[in-house]
């Protein structure tokens, strides 16, 4: 289950679908329910590998094929050079959930960190991508096809501020501006 945002931010879900909505019952966690049990995805993921060759850090991408449902994180090997994410197997075999392999580096070079961008479901399967609040209240739920959504915070304002949607602008300020403006167009008027 992953966190999101701060409390007063507003939380800026993008689903899969391309919809949107805003959560202002801030911190959010969001949660994925994959609807069959057994079913194949694809899992993609970042990791960084010293290069063996330059002694470089690297940034890389990688995907696997699994079964789901796979959980919120990757682990390392001791020895730094094998990958493992919590599912059912590969897309051959179904097992009860375990630390299964899914990546083996051969030629030397550590890998550092590993972590899971996201995971597609092949086609003709589900999941439920619930929203909820520090509460454990439920703000959002949805079925889609894949589990790939976002999330912005957006800040909120500092009191005696007003929200224009990317900036905050002092209240005083802007009420002293609109009267100027209203007494101008009353004398304007006033003249014709």
């Amino acid at each position: 289950m992953a966190s999101y945002c701060n409390i007063g931010d507003t939380a800026r879900v993008t689903f899969p679908d391309g919809s949107i909505q805003l959560f202002r019952d801030t911190p959010i966690s969001i949660e994925i329910e994959y609807l069959e049990e057994c079913q194949n995805a694809t899992l993609h993921f970042t990791y960084t590998k010293i290069n063996p060759y330059t002694n470089e850090v690297e940034k890389k991408q990688g995907y696997a094929q699994i079964k789901l449902p796979v959980g919120n994180s990757l682990l390392i090997d001791e020895y730094k050079w094998k990958i493992f994410a919590y599912c059912r197997g590969n897309i051959y075999q179904c097992y009860p959930p375990y630390w299964h392999q899914i990546a083996l580096f051969r030629g030397g070079g550590d890998v550092l960190t590993a972590e899971i961008d996201k995971v597609v479901p092949h086609a003709n399967s589900s999941v439920k991508i619930i929203v909820k609040n520090t509460s454990g209240n439920i703000l959002y739920q949805n079925i889609y096809d894949t589990s790939d959504y976002s999330v912005d915070c957006i800040e909120s304002c500092p009191e005696g501020t007003l929200n224009c949607g990317d900036c905050c602008l002092p209240c005083g300020e802007v009420s002293n501006k609109i009267s100027t403006a209203r007494k101008l167009l009353k004398y304007k008027k006033m003249k014709q």
